[in-house]
């Protein structure tokens, strides 16, 4: 059996960064692969001081507000479905490790995004990392649709040492033709690859009210009232007068019935797979309502995208058919209040076309095990 090392992010305190690297565990297994995931620290885009003490002095007062029992059930849940490395800090005794596998996997998540992680200190980039250790991404993603010409340089010399690359969105193949890097496969997200009776397997069991409608909200964005504003409109107009809310700020569930803020992945699951409708404005909250078939609508700024994130959510669902569940906020609540949304999903064509994409991305791991990763 190949032994195989997965960098990606699966540490950080966010249901997508852990639940897109435990699929991708879960599938190299399913095709003969003895995978581990790699416990080390990316080094991150520094903060303004100020900034840095304002995010630790809040990551202090988030324990009282409810967090660290997410934190609790985050450990147990990556204890029970993760197999980890021991933990590395030194660049030279990861490389060492790393040396030891018959391959290295970089991806999924935003890997290669110069707004989380600097080019020039981007471990996912693999610079010193033996050649005679082969390597390729899964659906790494850039995370914005520009780079800047320092960037790409950077990017472009690190990257055509490997064999096989595929990325989760459509601007990650502009990007890499403009450095002069052709041919990446478009795959999906890992989520996308286990079925919902498979995350069902992993997933809390869920009291409460139903039917419920969930909001899944990435905290500080520009969007989020709208969330908030949608979520009133649909309660009423569907006559659902019980609203769950997940992320955004923990001390918001002073004020908001229905926040929580302690579920932990397997809980996130839960919420997912018994909501009646979805608002989010994350990307991993729109694949798994797409993946669990759900009612939903994503919420993304209405500005201009070459620096934000929004492009992930797009690059997801036009291909699907489902451009028409994303709602553009400008910042006028009041002209959100009058617009026609529809909430409502058919998937008779978009479940075809995720499967056959899940076909694809299996298909492209398969065929990049067998004989893509010869130099």
């Amino acid at each position: 059996m190949k032994k195989a090392a997965i960098l990606t992010f699966w540490k950080e305190e966010n249901y997508g960064a852990i639940l897109q690297a435990c699929a991708l565990q879960d599938v190299l297994r399913s095709l003969g692969v003895s995978a581990e995931l790699i416990d080390f620290s990316p080094r991150h885009k520094k903060p303004p001081l100020p900034k840095k003490l304002l995010g630790l002095a809040w990551r202090g007062a988030r324990s009282f507000l409810g967090f660290r029992k997410r934190l609790l059930r985050t450990d147990a849940f990556r204890k029970r479905w993760i197999q980890a490395s021991p933990m590395f800090n030194d660049d030279g005794k990861l490389m060492a490790y790393l040396g030891t596998k018959d391959f290295c996997v970089v991806g999924s998540d935003q890997v290669w995004n110069p707004q989380i992680v600097p080019a020039e200190n981007n471990i996912f980039l693999l610079e010193k990392l033996s050649d005679s250790v082969p390597k390729f991404s899964y659906a790494a993603s850039f995370g914005v649709s520009t780079l800047n010409d320092g960037e790409k340089a950077i990017l472009r010399r690190c990257l055509r040492k490997f064999p096989a690359i595929s990325v989760r969105e459509k601007t990650g193949q502009k990007l890499l033709d403009e450095m002069g890097i052709p041919g990446a496969e478009l795959v999906s997200d890992p989520t996308l690859l286990l079925t919902p009776d498979q995350w069902a397997d992993k997933a809390a069991a869920l009291s409460g009210k139903f039917p419920y409608i969930l909001c899944y909200i990435m905290p500080g964005k520009e969007e989020n009232p709208a969330i908030y504003a949608l979520a009133r409109k649909l309660s009423s107009q569907k006559k659902i007068s019980d609203v769950v809310y997940l992320g955004d700020r923990e001390y918001k569930r002073f004020f908001r019935r229905g926040a929580d803020v302690s579920a932990g992945p397997a809980e996130f699951l839960s919420y997912f797979a018994n909501a009646a409708y979805v608002i989010t404005n994350s990307f991993h909250g729109t694949c798994f309502s797409v993946n669990f078939r759900k009612n939903f609508i994503s919420v993304v700024e209405n500005a201009d995208p070459s620096r934000n994130r929004n492009s992930r959510i797009v690059d997801f669902l036009t291909p699907l058919g489902l451009e028409g569940q994303i709602f553009r906020f400008n910042g006028d609540i009041s002209a959100l209040n009058q617009a026609e949304i529809r909430f409502d999903v058919d998937y008779s064509k978009a479940g075809e076309i995720l499967e056959r994409q899940r076909n694809r991305s299996i298909a492209f791991l398969t065929r990049t095990l067998e004989t893509g990763l010869s130099r």
